[in-house]
């Protein structure tokens, strides 16, 4: 990050007061990275050890975790100069309460961090450092763009693969005309139009400011756009090739950005609503 914006303010002075994870009360997306399997969890908690979410039986995106599975939770953790996002589900439970299953995440293996917000393990909350930026508004313009690009990534991806899939389905020619008709053309079909949606909402937000956040973003439309087309588990068992399989993992790596982007715009969407 840069040290100084362009006024000559400081990086301290640029920085905001933290956000509370009590303020956290939006879904944000995960995935279980056995399978890729998105779902829609609330963050209750943090520690220095990880992070407890609820996974809320009104969510639309629902699905239940035991101990022991891999999840991504797609968030931008911060300990000892280190962020984190991903690791073991390390206990459950079911909340009356909450309606909820509740499960402990322990957090292991550092990864990169590409925007600055971040969730500080030790002291809780969000930090949000724009330094480098007009605004949350130039922010969030930023995270917009780059769903757009990675959204156009994983069409670039398909357009390569649906030809190739003709090579190694051992279908017939009427199989695969069929199958190309009934599932792939649908597939390319609905990832360009979120395609194109994203590079709408990618003008739209360019033109908003600060106070505008909230009111500017339809976060359920929003990750209609950014969740993932392709029935993976389907691909695999009709098309069995190492080379699909590479291709799968490269699109399912950019739908996890997609969902880190999402999740950033989740909590600049939440900020904008305490500033309101």
């Amino acid at each position: 990050m840069a040290p100084s914006d362009s006024t000559g303010q400081g990086t301290e002075q640029r920085r905001e007061e933290r956000l509370a994870v009590s303020s956290f009360t939006l879904p944000f997306l995960g995935t279980r990275v056995a399978d890729h399997q998105t779902f829609q969890y609330v963050l209750i908690d943090t520690s220095s050890r990880g992070a407890g979410i609820a996974l809320p039986r009104w969510a639309l995106a629902r699905e239940s975790l035991n101990n022991g599975d891999l999840v991504n939770l797609h968030l931008p953790f911060h300990l000892h100069g280190e962020t984190f996002d991903a690791g073991p589900v390390a206990w459950t439970r079911w909340s009356d309460d909450l309606d909820a299953q509740i499960c402990g995440v322990r957090l292991e293996n550092p990864v990169p961090s590409y925007y600055p917000v971040l969730l500080d393990l030790e002291g809780g909350g969000v930090e949000v450092d724009l330094a480098e930026f007009s605004g949350q508004a130039g922010l969030l313009a930023m995270v917009i763009k780059d769903a757009f690009l990675l959204k156009k990534g994983v069409h670039i991806y398909l357009r390569h693969l649906v030809p190739y899939f003709s090579r190694v389905g051992g279908f017939n020619q009427e199989e695969y005309k069929a199958l190309k008709s009934m599932l792939l053309d649908d597939i390319v079909s609905r990832v360009s139009q979120h395609e194109k949606e994203l590079g709408d909402l990618r003008k739209l937000v360019a033109g908003l400011g600060d106070s505008e956040v909230a009111a500017g973003l339809d976060l359920e439309h929003l990750r209609e756009l950014v969740e993932s087309e392709l029935y993976l588990e389907l691909f695999r068992i009709a098309f069995e090739s190492d080379v699909v399989n590479q291709y799968l993992e490269a699109i399912k790596t950019l739908e996890g950005r997609l969902y880190y982007n999402y999740n950033t715009c989740v909590m600049l969407y939440l900020r904008s609503l305490e500033e309101t």
